[in-house]
This record gives structure tokens, sequence and C-alpha cells, in this order.
């Protein structure tokens, strides 16, 4: 079976999920980002990922999720520890704090 990558006939929604869908929607994404990434050392919602399928490099993991969450339409990141550095890679999204 071929990987998944450019080329493979599928599609990854790398544009597409830049763009939020005109339609209203009941549904949203709520992307849990409260961790203190204790073991990690660093934290983990802002570490750069490489650049798969025309992904901007050095964009940061919590900005590629919320990224790939345009399409549904509403979505939410909850934060808690670290929740200065995870808003500063994320923008035009909805937050709730968990304390």
């Amino acid at each position: 079976m071929p990987e998944a990558g450019p080329g493979c006939g599928h599609e990854h929604g790398v544009d597409k999920a830049a763009v939020r869908s005109p339609h209203p929607s009941r549904c949203a994404a709520v992307v849990l980002a409260a961790g203190a990434s204790s073991r990690m050392g660093q934290v983990k919602a802002a570490l750069p990922l490489r650049e798969p399928w025309g992904a901007p490099a050095g964009e940061a993991a919590i900005a590629r999720i919320v990224r790939l969450c345009g399409p549904v339409g509403r979505t939410i990141v909850v934060l808690g520890h670290h929740e200065a550095v995870i808003r500063a890679h994320v923008k035009g999204v909805d937050f709730a704090r968990n304390p």
C-alpha cells in the first residue's frame, strides 16, 4: 500500500483547512491543550512541526491542529498550563479555561 503524501491520490486538507466553511454548523472541534507537558520538559503544543504535504515550516503543533479543524466551523481550545504560550500560536478560535 502506498504511503500517504503528495501524489498519493488522497486529499489531506492542507489548503482547504485554512478556509472556514461558509455554512453554519452545529458541530464544533474541541482541542484539549491544558496539559502541563511535565514529562516533555517543554510546551508540547508549541513544538514546531516538519513540513508534511506543504504545511508551513516550523508551524507549532497547536497551530496546525487548529488550522486542520477549520472546516468544522467553531473551534474551542481548552487551556490550562502554558496559557499565554498557546494563545500566542492560535488566532480566530474560542478559548475555555480548565482551572
